[in-house]
């Protein structure tokens, strides 16, 4: 699986261990691992706006 399939997988499905690393310590996150929370967080807002 290429890292582009597990970006959308995680986009669409989210990641669990991703979201409670935020919680613990954000500033420990890089900028594709931000990217990849506000883009499923997105994702679902427009899943619940439809």
């Amino acid at each position: 699986m290429s890292s582009h399939d597990e970006y959308l997988i995680s986009m669409i499905w989210g990641d669990p261990e991703l979201e409670a690393r935020f919680e613990a310590a954000p500033y420990s996150l890089s900028s594709k691992d931000l990217t990849l929370l506000a883009s499923h967080f997105k994702f679902l807002n427009f899943i619940q706006s439809s």
